[in-house]
């Protein structure tokens, strides 16, 4: 299928609007099993059968969970198994690492300082500047996404460490580095180049590094995409996974969850991989010999793989889209803060909200300051009601009245108090009691109309 924005967002949109038909009694064809991209595991997920009420359990675990949890997961069921994968890899040439005796870079700095040295001679004793340096795979498709967030995910901490924030130092200096290898290693045009003009790149000498996927063609080494740090790696969760569509009959389920265990079962994965080469999600498989004659099962275990952040909004498609268009602008150019590619990603998700951490701004606790100093001055000013020369002033109102009017003023000032922070039930609760809309609690106006009243 085409990597085109448009064809994917019809392939989604299309499953989706079959997936909610459910009268086969209108001669609608209702499929069993579908086969669908791991990617909408969280949109097709409403119209799934949970794999945990209806498999044993060991069938499931078989898989590798993290791959389960972040590509296969709704809402805590398991909507799917996934039956391909592919992860992107390093491809580095053969012919050039002897020819300079260099070894398959293991870090970001490996990478740049082999690849400098080695494009630095060419130039230098052949005079040749035709080798791109590296080769990104960052195409204005999913691919180009999928790249992105490979980078950030090789940056964090430890083995361990979640994924990074988008805004975090990590991300910052991941960011830097892919435009680093864009300037100095490659150009626009092969950076930008799809996975079909990647493939004929790798049969030439023409690169020296590149970004791909599973290809073992003899002239290139295939090892685990370096990280900032050693052993430290990522791969993004691509492929596609199979479901149980909950709309099918009831009449044969038996029949549909027995074919469904044959197609997920660790002899049809393994049968999958020897004589297809796919990339099985099922780690036993590659303990197995005949396997491992096959394909390079040490890399295939040494996969640190992550899922894509496909549950934080409605519409991955939409979001995927925007996401990259964001950092595309730093890395081809048109910003030259990365700081402010990522902010810009980040606010496509992200809900801000009036904070007292003075590391986000200072508006939240001067907010506050100005709140409890208006309302302590508001209080004691009741006590001119009690000063003998001033009342004369206040007689046209009862000192009852006037007490209820400055604790009336206090409560509209105090429905400020909850718009600081993130909203919680409670919040909104006391907004609703109040009649006071929670996004005009920081209004001008309402601090404007406490003023007066004091």
């Amino acid at each position: 299928m085409a990597n085109g924005t448009n064809a994917i967002n019809d392939y989604g949109s299309m499953v989706e609007t079959y997936l909610r038909k459910k009268d086969s009694k209108k001669k609608i064809v209702i499929y069993d099993i579908l086969f669908y991209d791991i990617v909408y595991s969280h949109r097709f997920g409403p119209y799934l059968l949970n794999l945990y009420d209806i498999l044993p359990k060991d069938h499931i675990d078989m898989y590798h969970p993290k791959v389960i949890q972040e590509s296969c997961n709704f809402k805590d069921k398991i909507v799917g198994l996934p039956v391909y994968l592919d992860y992107m890899y390093l491809h580095s040439n053969k012919k050039l690492l002897k020819k300079y005796g260099k070894e398959v870079p293991k870090t970001w700095k490996d990478l740049y300082d082999t690849g400098k040295y080695i494009l630095e001679n060419e130039k230098k004793l052949y005079n040749n500047t035709n080798i791109i340096g590296y080769s990104g795979m960052f195409p204005e498709n999913e691919t180009g996404t999928c790249s992105i967030l490979n980078f950030i995910y090789s940056s964090r901490d430890t083995i361990n460490s979640t994924f990074p924030e988008m805004t975090s130092e990590n991300a910052i200096r991941a960011l830097e580095f892919i435009k680093q290898l864009k300037d100095e290693f490659s150009t626009e045009s092969s950076f930008k180049s799809s996975s079909s003009f990647k493939y004929l790149e790798l049969t030439t000498d023409n690169y020296l590094f590149s970004n791909f996927y599973y290809a073992p063609l003899g002239t290139n080494y295939i090892s685990l995409l370096p990280g900032e740090k050693e052993d430290i790696s990522g791969s993004a969760i691509i492929g596609y996974a199979v479901g149980i569509n909950k709309h099918s009959s009831e009449d044969k389920r038996n029949e549909v969850i027995k074919a469904f265990q044959y197609i997920t079962s660790k002899e049809m994965q393994k049968k999958f991989v020897i004589e297809k080469r796919i990339t099985s999600s099922i780690p036993s498989i590659y303990d197995d010999e005949k396997v491992c004659e096959k394909v390079d099962c040490e890399l295939m275990k040494s996969i640190q793989p992550f899922g894509r952040p496909t549950n934080i909004t409605d519409d991955y498609d939409v979001y995927t889209k925007r996401f990259r268009t964001k950092i595309f602008e730093y890395i081809y150019g048109d910003t030259s803060s990365v700081v402010e590619a990522l902010k810009n990603a980040e606010d496509l998700i992200k809900i801000y909200y009036i904070s007292i951490d003075t590391k986000e701004s200072y508006i939240g606790l001067i907010s506050l300051i100005i709140m409890i100093t208006l309302s302590i001055a508001m209080f004691l000013s009741t006590i001119i009601l009690f000063i003998e020369k001033f009342k004369p002033y206040f007689n046209f109102l009862s000192t009852d009245f006037w007490f209820l009017t400055i604790i009336g003023s206090i409560i509209i000032i105090s429905t400020c108090y909850c718009g600081i922070g993130e909203k919680k039930n409670f919040q909104m609760s006391f907004f609703s009691f109040l009649g006071v809309q929670p996004n005009k609690c920081f209004s001008s106006c309402n601090f404007f109309h406490c003023f007066i009243l004091f």
